[in-house]
């Protein structure tokens, strides 16, 4: 197996990369997946984000009410603290398992991480930086996510 780490600023086009790496053979570990799938109703993490943060961070359909996760979070220091002691080792877990899979393997094998840079990765044979202009990336924040471009 070969190990490679794959990051870039929101809107760089990290997932045209992972899209062009995966239609080659690559196995793709998307770790902003890996959270989706940890937070699912019914999941360890969930439970403990919503015993930590209180109901209302739950949706009335049981799945994360992430914009009210994210207005708590974002707003104390010590509630990402928290959060993210939560998340954290669950999605590296999960990512470790993924990769595990593999190792026996003559596969490559990208850990699409998008904070690869703040917070470095161990055994990673190569890192793939995807990097644009900052006009670039609002751009297409604006056209392809919806984004108003003051918060772009």
């Amino acid at each position: 197996m070969i190990l490679v780490g794959l990051t870039g600023g929101i809107g760089s086009g990290k997932s045209t990369v992972s899209a062009a790496l995966a239609a080659r053979g690559a196995v793709i570990v998307d770790a902003d997946q890996v959270v989706r799938d940890v937070q699912q109703p019914g999941s360890p993490v969930l439970a403990k984000l919503a015993e930590r943060f209180g109901a209302q961070v739950i949706a009335a359909d049981g799945s994360l009410d992430r914009p009210a996760l994210a207005a708590i979070a974002f707003a104390d220091p010590d509630a990402l603290k928290d959060l993210n002691g939560i998340v954290h080792p669950a999605v590296g877990a999960e990512m470790n398992r993924q990769v595990m899979q593999h190792v026996a393997s003559e596969r490559v094998v990208v850990l699409d991480i998008p904070l690869l840079t703040e917070n470095p990765r161990e055994g990673l044979q190569g890192k793939i930086v995807v990097d644009v202009p900052l006009e670039t990336q609002v751009d297409r924040l604006v056209r392809f996510r919806g984004f108003d471009e003051a918060d772009a």
